[in-house]
């Protein structure tokens, strides 16, 4: 078996007018995206809870091979303690 190139050609420029219509009108019915967010006081007591649950997990595992998996687990409860209060200090 072998290969045999060929070349398609495609008419880009007709599809393209063919299509905007529909592209357009779906832009503009589309409507934007609410975010919405915890207040910044239930933020924080979250990420509080997060921090206990993850100290606690990393203290009942120091010394076993869970330890780093627990301890990664707490940096990220930290991490995201730190973003609550700083959300805090300049609320969004």
């Amino acid at each position: 078996m072998s290969d045999v190139p060929f070349t398609i050609m495609l008419p880009l420029n007709e599809i393209v007018d063919a299509l905007r219509p529909d592209v357009v009108s779906a832009v503009l019915a589309a409507k934007p995206r609410t975010i919405q967010r915890k207040s910044v006081s239930v933020a924080v007591l979250d990420a509080s809870r997060q921090v206990a649950s993850a100290f606690t997990r990393y203290e009942a595992s120091v010394g076993t091979r869970d330890e780093a998996r627990a301890l990664k687990r707490l940096l990220v409860a930290a991490s995201g303690t730190r973003t609550a209060l700083k959300n805090l200090a300049k609320p969004i």
